[in-house]
């Protein structure tokens, strides 16, 4: 699920740079004019990405709130693995879905199935992303 989220989101970056649109160029704040005759060949490319995007944010939302709701949240101590990025499906969800997650991340943290981390972050997003996403120090701990 995570490598179908991230490779997706990857393609619209590789999109970007095929059009020399990538954020190494910096901000173009008129990429219609920037593009000239190539803009909509971008546009058209872009929008079937993101309708891709969305497709898969949507499926992966589904299957995890069903994991979650059956074995609890697969953290990286529960899967035993160094790193385990299932809460970015849910950083990634569609709005139709925040309550049930929100459910789901309460019950979850309560029973020390999440990190504090994690919770910190899917909240970040179910709560509108209004400020600068939490970060980890060294030692694990959220910093805001």
């Amino acid at each position: 699920m995570y490598n179908k989220d991230q490779s997706i989101r990857k393609a619209l970056a590789v999109n970007d740079s095929l059009f020399g649109v990538s954020p190494e160029r910096g901000f173009i704040a008129n990429k219609k004019e920037f593009l000239g005759n190539r803009y909509q060949a971008y546009i058209t490319r872009r929008d079937s990405l993101i309708a891709l995007m969305l497709e898969i944010d949507k499926k992966n939302t589904i299957r995890l709130i069903e994991m979650t709701s059956k074995y609890g949240f697969p953290s990286r101590e529960r899967l035993n693995e160094k790193k385990a990025k299932a809460y970015f499906i849910f950083v990634h969800s569609a709005e139709e879905y925040h309550e049930k997650i929100r459910a789901l991340l309460n019950v979850e943290y309560r029973n020390k199935r999440i990190s504090e981390y994690e919770y910190t972050y899917i909240q970040w997003h179910l709560e509108g992303r209004r400020s600068m996403p939490p970060m980890m120090d060294k030692n694990g701990k959220v910093v805001y």
